[in-house]
């Protein structure tokens, strides 16, 4: 009987190990590289046009975000308050607007009191646009692997460089190119 238990124990363990390795490389084959995303391995939208979907100023008034910014380049940043890679990179965005760089931030689904609460915890203020989508719809037409999801895109509309995780400024600005 014990022999049977220390089998059963040993294969569940197995199974969980597999599990977990499994997930674990789901995880890794999301393109973090830019390079990756650059020449169209990485993100499925890279080379297309952005969506037309709606996003709200944080007074509640809508706006279309592949609208915004138009015929200039862009970075269009998705973010949420609780998310602490998305506050880390939010100075660095902020150093870029005021380099001349066209910002475009997208809060993820929170209402507009918590996002206003949370952009006066920076210092310097953060000034670039920042924007809300209220429901799931924008998430899912941008096919957002994770928080934060930043969007190199060119005058054109079309999108260059698509990372998921934290970007630093220096990335930004080595990239700056492909949408010029």
């Amino acid at each position: 009987m014990q022999n049977l238990l220390h089998r059963t124990t040993l294969l569940v363990g197995l199974v969980v190990v597999s599990l977990l390795g499994l997930a674990c490389t789901s995880q890794t084959n999301t393109p973090r590289d830019p390079v990756l995303a650059q020449n169209g391995g990485g993100h499925p939208l890279v080379g297309t046009t952005v969506p037309a979907t709606t996003v709200y100023t944080l007074d509640g008034e809508a706006v279309t975000l592949d609208t915004l910014g138009a015929g200039e380049p862009r970075l269009i940043n998705f973010w949420a308050t609780w998310c602490p890679p998305c506050k880390k990179e939010m100075p660095e965005f902020q150093a870029l607007h005021e380099e001349g760089y066209t910002i475009i931030g997208v809060d993820v689904e929170e209402g507009p009191a918590v996002v206003e609460q949370f952009l006066q915890t920076f210092e310097p203020t953060i000034t670039y646009p920042i924007y809300i989508s209220k429901d799931a719809s924008t998430e899912k037409a941008y096919r957002l692997l994770g928080l934060p999801t930043s969007w190199l895109v060119d005058a054109d509309g079309v999108i260059q460089m698509v990372w998921t995780g934290q970007v630093t400024k220096e990335m930004i600005e080595a990239h700056w190119s492909l949408v010029q």
